[in-house]
């Protein structure tokens, strides 16, 4: 499954694959493609916002220089062309407002963060990274290996525990399953 999200010059795409997600993201400053493991996708997630900040500086600057020349216009009588800057001022204020992007940024265990944009899709990319992540990590781990050390199982599980892939009641189960194999 591929998901495309594009706001302003933000294109974010993601692949959902077997083992891993292709997760690509352009824009003005960064154009790459990482393949992020399942394994390495975690919980912790943030918000990120961005706008472009000149758009707002250039409407408070020609609703300042509007006004000053209005007031120049009233009190001298002279024609200065106020009324350019003052429809400046709400044209510069709306292309800051579209220039806003919200983004739940994913962490990963790598040095790569997952910028997802919040649009009409975010929350299904977001369920549906969650979702392959943790299918793929019940079907790879699931399993109790009686021949690994059980301290290591018990890490293991714990680790799935953690992401949300198993519940509590499933994890003391598991956990009551290792401890019987060593007595």
């Amino acid at each position: 499954m591929i998901f495309h999200q594009k706001k302003n010059k933000n294109n974010i795409s993601i692949e959902l694959g077997e083992n891993y997600l292709t997760y690509c993201i352009k824009d003005d400053t960064t154009n790459r493609t990482e393949k992020v493991p399942y394994e390495n996708i975690l919980n912790d997630k943030y918000e990120f916002y961005e706008s472009n900040k000149a758009f707002k500086n250039n409407a408070i600057y020609a609703g300042v220089v509007g006004a000053l020349f209005l007031a120049i216009n009233i009190f001298y009588g002279t024609k200065f062309w106020a009324w350019m800057f003052m429809l400046a001022c709400p044209t510069f204020f709306f292309l800051y407002h579209r220039s806003k992007a919200a983004f739940t940024v994913i962490k990963t265990a790598g040095d790569i963060n997952m910028f997802i944009l919040q649009d009409k899709q975010h929350d299904e990319v977001v369920e549906r990274i969650y979702k392959s992540r943790n299918s793929y990590l019940q079907d790879k781990y699931l399993s109790i290996d009686y021949d690994n050390d059980p301290q290591r199982e018990m890490s293991k599980f714990a680790w799935l525990f953690k992401l949300g892939v198993i519940n509590g009641r499933e994890f003391e189960v598991i956990r009551e399953e290792i401890e019987n194999s060593i007595a």
